[in-house]
């Protein structure tokens, strides 16, 4: 296979991970807001524009629908045009529940929902390269280092949050042991368990600006992909939209590890043994 297939094969994988993972999310916030759950962004209507619930709830439909068109055309004709009104939408939203606040470590949220605002982002240098330039090693560089700061800040976020004892996570370990076996562990043994949690977390955020090893990216995925599922087995099915906005948690690794697939191996060991020629294997 040539370098010009692996780059045009690495890039495609990635760009349809990456949108996937958009388009699940987005979803995720029109089931919330069909819900009547709200955004964050029409509390802002409602405390500083004087808006009605009506009003709101009116509005946050339409503009869910709009979202969700503008994520769609993701699949079918991806723009970067596309790729920045999704991410400003979802920066904007984390914007807002940061400013009001209302649940424990929400002052961190920029950083734990980072990936949200920065997976589209990612998408762009996979879409916007010229078609004589598909095996350019800015390409898969970039997009891999979105990607990476992205979710090694959720994981060292989140770590965090677990070293601090997060209530939120103590009610996950709780209320999804309950529903699973039928045992109820206690506040304390829930704390007992979010210190190594918290601890793996930070390190393997670490790990991953480091290197891209394979049971790394693949342990982020499951533990991703786990932590997601978490909000449904403690409060039962109809918290699916958590997963879906989370998907990006589970989705960029994979992601990753399609890049890591090209240009650059994914452990020094690999790099020694690799293809030879420097201008295809160094992207960092």
């Amino acid at each position: 296979m040539s370098e010009t297939t692996r780059g045009e094969r690495a890039a495609s994988t990635a760009s349809w991970l990456i949108r996937i993972a958009v388009v699940m999310h987005v979803l995720g916030i029109v089931a919330t807001v069909f819900a009547r759950r709200g955004t964050s962004i029409g509390n802002v209507g409602l405390m500083e524009w004087g808006w009605t619930h009506d009003r709101i709830f009116l509005v946050e439909r339409w503009a869910a629908v709009a979202l969700l068109g503008v994520a769609l055309s993701l699949i079918v004709r991806p723009t970067v045009a596309a790729a920045v009104v999704v991410s400003a939408t979802v920066l904007a939203e984390v914007t807002g529940a940061y400013r009001f606040g209302g649940s424990f470590f929400v002052e961190w949220s920029h950083a734990t929902q980072i990936l949200r605002y920065l997976a589209p982002l990612a998408l762009i240098p996979l879409i916007a390269a010229p078609r004589f330039q598909p095996n350019a090693p800015w390409r898969f560089s970039s997009s891999a280092w979105i990607l990476r700061v992205g979710i090694a800040v959720v994981f060292a976020a989140h770590g965090a949050q677990a070293l601090y004892h997060d209530p939120h996570f103590i009610d996950l370990i709780i209320g999804s042991t309950r529903r699973l076996t039928g045992f109820r562990p206690s506040e304390a043994q829930a704390v007992a368990i979010l210190l190594p949690i918290g601890i793996v977390d930070v390190t393997v955020a670490a790990l991953l600006l480091v290197g891209r090893w394979k049971l790394l990216l693949g342990w982020m995925c499951f533990w991703g992909l786990l932590t997601a599922c978490s909000r449904v087995t403690a409060n039962g099915l109809m918290s699916y939209p958590e997963v879906l906005l989370r998907a990006s948690h589970y989705l960029a690794p994979a992601a990753i590890w399609a890049l890591a697939g090209y240009g650059v191996p994914v452990s020094a060991a690999q790099r020694q043994s690799s293809l030879p020629a420097p201008a295809a294997i160094d992207i960092k």
